[in-house]
């Protein structure tokens, strides 16, 4: 089991260190470049091995190096796209794209059941949670 705990952070690392950074900053940042994120998903293979390794042997990167990952892969991939130039073809695609994902006026669509849904999914969220807790705390045996 030590191995499957060991290789399930990893991956997390992995995900934290190099796929949330660049996904977010894609859809958010029209100055990230392609080479950035290539060389940020490249890195965060190693330096995910690195950061979950001294964190078993040498408890480095407390409380976990999942927190830590998220800081350095935003940090890298923002420092790799001031030192990489973007190309035309990634200039062009950012244009088209933006008016896709940021539309200038805002559309709230709302349907006449939407409060039923609403107040059903709050109350239903809120009993889940007590279960857990109740589960968690000893309340139900």
């Amino acid at each position: 089991p030590w191995l499957l705990v060991i290789a399930g952070t990893i991956t997390g690392m992995i995900f934290s260190f190099g796929y949330f950074p660049t996904l977010t900053l894609s859809l958010f940042w029209g100055r990230l470049t392609a080479k950035a994120v290539e060389w940020t998903l490249w890195l965060s293979v190693p330096l995910s091995v690195f950061a979950v390794y001294t964190w078993t042997k040498f408890k480095w990167f407390q409380p976990h190096p999942t927190i830590w990952g998220l800081l350095l892969g935003f940090a890298l991939s923002i420092f790799l796209s001031y030192i990489t130039n973007r190309t035309e073809e990634e200039k062009e695609a950012w244009e088209k794209l933006r008016p896709i994902l940021w539309p200038g006026k805002p559309t709230l669509l709302r349907e006449p059941g939407d409060r039923v849904f609403i107040w059903f999914s709050t109350v239903l969220a809120i009993l889940i949670g007590l279960v857990v807790i109740g589960i968690y705390r000893g309340w139900f045996w």
